[in-house]
């Protein structure tokens, strides 16, 4: 009885400290808040951006240069609709923010 006990107070106690280590920092969910707002008003990505945040889609579309709303660098863009609105990116942060 006492050693069931004292392993379920172990198992609290590893659980805490779990949770601890893998909460994520104030600033690291700031930066999260950041992007996840950058993402949602864009109207044009770079081809790196829009396929780490996005699903590219079949079919013609049109590239412009110009600097990208999300990483800032010039590339040429398309808008985000042809990369279904980011939204992978989207769900992927608003899931992290909300723990």
């Amino acid at each position: 009885m006492a050693l069931s006990l004292s392993i379920e107070k172990l198992l609290k106690n590893v659980k805490k400290s779990l949770a601890i280590v893998f909460r994520p920092s104030r600033k690291l969910r700031l930066k999260n808040i950041d992007l996840l707002r950058t993402l949602i008003n864009a109207t044009s990505c770079c081809s790196r951006c829009g396929l780490l945040y996005g699903e590219p889609r079949e079919g013609a579309s049109t590239s412009v240069k110009g600097i990208c709303h999300i990483c800032g660098q010039e590339a040429l863009l398309k808008d985000t609709r042809h990369y279904a609105y980011l939204r992978k990116g989207v769900k992927k942060l608003s899931d992290s923010v909300r723990h």
